[in-house]
């Protein structure tokens, strides 16, 4: 063994600790940490059933790339439902006001992917909805739209849509897919990431009576705001209620 080929082994071998480490780096799973704020938003809307929680990730040996965020969400009689993300906002600063107060300045965008850094906290106000409800929603409204249409083309009255059979059906959805009931609700938040693992986080909360009837109101509101698309009404703004209830 000639010197080129002593100092050729030296040269490979000074590699060998860099090499490491990208082998470890490839292999290591990032560990990810999940913390729900006090309290939690539920509604109601023209989209069905929401869920809006506030929470923070930290990822700890890597960074972490979450793309899906699930909810399995059980009422204590056993009832599921199945939530997925469908926005997420944060507060990117926020300005102090020469009267006193502040006022936050927020990003607001649709659920594809949170990256979150390695040792670093990652805060998002997250919107959770109801797959199943957005495509059956999607088919009946276009059933409805087509039907508005056709008595458009014909010279027909309008206000003959709400008489309509798909108009009702539109109706009956809203009406069948309103399903919060009293009692306690366990959501387990289900967050994926890109390395095809996953991290979860268990909450409980409860609904009572009042709070039923209130989220009950948005009903009527949904029917309003479909009707005012082909018959535009001067009534009083219509306004969605919301419930804010504490997490256990």
């Amino acid at each position: 063994m000639d010197l080129i080929d002593i100092l050729a082994i030296f040269g490979s071998l000074a590699w060998l600790p860099y090499i490491i480490q990208i082998i470890s780096s490839y292999f290591k799973k990032a560990k990810l940490t999940i913390t729900a704020d006090n309290y939690l938003q539920v509604g109601f809307t023209t989209n069905g059933p929401i869920l809006n929680f506030s929470l923070a990730f930290l990822s700890e040996k890597k960074m972490s790339l979450i793309n899906r965020i699930d909810i399995e969400l059980t009422h204590e009689s056993k009832e599921t439902q199945h939530f997925t993300w469908k926005w997420f906002e944060e507060i990117l600063l926020e300005m102090d006001m020469p009267a006193g107060g502040t006022i936050p300045y927020k990003k607001h965008q649709t659920a594809i992917a949170i990256l979150v850094n390695e040792n670093s906290l990652s805060e998002k106000k997250i919107g959770f909805q109801k797959e199943e409800f957005h495509i059956h929603n999607n088919k009946l409204t276009h059933d409805v739209e087509e039907d508005y249409n056709n008595l458009k083309k014909s010279g027909q009255e309008l206000s003959k849509i709400e008489a309509a059979q798909s108009y009702n059906k539109l109706i009956d959805h809203y009406k069948n897919s309103f399903n919060w009931k009293i009692g306690n609700y366990t959501a387990k938040i289900i967050v994926y990431l890109s390395e095809n693992h996953s991290f979860t986080k268990t909450v409980h909360f409860d609904l009572n009576n009042l709070e039923i009837r209130t989220l009950e109101r948005n009903l009527e509101i949904c029917i309003k705001l479909f009707s005012r698309l082909f018959n535009p009404v001067t009534d009083a703004e219509l306004k969605f209620e919301w419930i804010n209830t504490s997490l256990s």
